[in-house]
């Protein structure tokens, strides 16, 4: 078709000419508003992201910490290794329909009990040694099972002197001593730990929840010769007049009395006033100085010898060994 052609079709047919301008005007149009409101639409819907976007960091913002309060990986991580939290107790019944059975699917670690040496006195009175000991106040969550008393003379070994049980009266009186002797004693506790504790070990370190044996601190002592005597005199026969009286036990003495040389000598033991009966002393008379007033006597069980005498002027009797 060429143009001379359109022409003549567009002078025949104005009326359509016309229509199909209008249509097109109105395709136009309409592409036209499609379109902006397209814009329109997507230029609304950005600022809402972004207004959104806004709102959300600034409520971010409100939770940050200040640089000054913000911790370092470091320390935070040694505080939570360093600081654990508790274990909590586990459950100790299980109901399944009946009956109610114990649950123990939950071990819990065993807390440290504290466990002390105990505490010993010794009492030397004569040749009688009085001992008693306690258990400490420290001691917790413990169970104390028994005490073994051990003795040790002129620092020699260690020997057994008796048991005892947790319910015994802790004390104890030693009366098998020698005078001029020294004695050392010391007491030691056993302990168990209660049920869901550990004791620790003082020879390893470790922990156990076995049983823990501990010493007291050594007590020691040296006991007195307990026989005085005063000279009177000699007699020609070598009969010794002498007044022989036990130092801690005055019941137990003879008094002017004849006594002879080598032989082990007897005193009387009085009770109110009267004679009940007659002692060994331990020792034997060795020599007598009538110029001086002393005796020399041993004692059988140790061979020891003593020289004893009474002091006129201070009016007490007076002993020391003889080397």
């Amino acid at each position: 078709m060429n143009m001379e052609q359109l022409k003549q079709i567009l002078r025949k047919h104005p009326e359509k000419v016309a229509a199909g301008a209008i249509g097109l005007l109105i395709i136009f149009y309409l592409l036209i508003v499609g379109f902006s409101g397209e814009v329109t639409r997507r230029v609304e819907k950005s600022k809402e992201l972004l207004q959104a976007l806004e709102n959300r960091i600034a409520d971010e913002k409100q939770d940050w910490l200040p640089p000054e309060q913000s911790p370092e990986y470091s320390t935070e991580g040694k505080r939570m290794l360093i600081y654990t939290p508790e274990a909590s107790p586990g459950a100790e019944w299980f109901a399944y329909k009946r009956p109610f059975v114990p649950l123990e699917w939950r071990k819990q670690l065993p807390k440290e009990a504290k466990f002390e040496r105990p505490t010993l006195t010794l009492t030397l009175e004569g040749l009688k040694a009085s001992l008693k000991w306690q258990d400490s106040p420290e001691n917790d969550h413990v169970a104390v099972t028994g005490y073994v008393l051990y003795r040790k003379v002129d620092g020699g070994d260690w020997e057994k002197l008796k048991e005892f049980g947790a319910g015994d009266t802790p004390s104890y009186e030693d009366d098998d001593l020698n005078p001029l002797t020294r004695y050392t004693y010391r007491v030691d506790s056993s302990a168990r730990p209660h049920k869901g504790f550990n004791l620790r070990d003082p020879k390893t370190g470790a922990l156990t929840n076995g049983e823990i044996t501990l010493s007291s601190a050594e007590q020691s002592g040296e006991t007195q010769f307990p026989w005085r005597i005063k000279v009177h005199w000699t007699l020609p026969d070598g009969r010794l007049l002498l007044d022989v009286i036990n130092h801690f036990d005055e019941s137990l003495h003879r008094k002017k009395e004849y006594f002879k040389k080598g032989e082990e000598a007897v005193v009387d033991r009085w009770e109110n006033g009267k004679k009940i009966g007659q002692v060994k002393t331990g020792m034997r008379i060795i020599d007598v100085n009538d110029a001086t007033k002393t005796a020399v006597v041993e004692d059988i069980t140790t061979k020891k010898r003593f020289k004893l005498w009474y002091d006129s002027k201070e009016k007490d009797y007076k002993w020391e060994p003889v080397k």
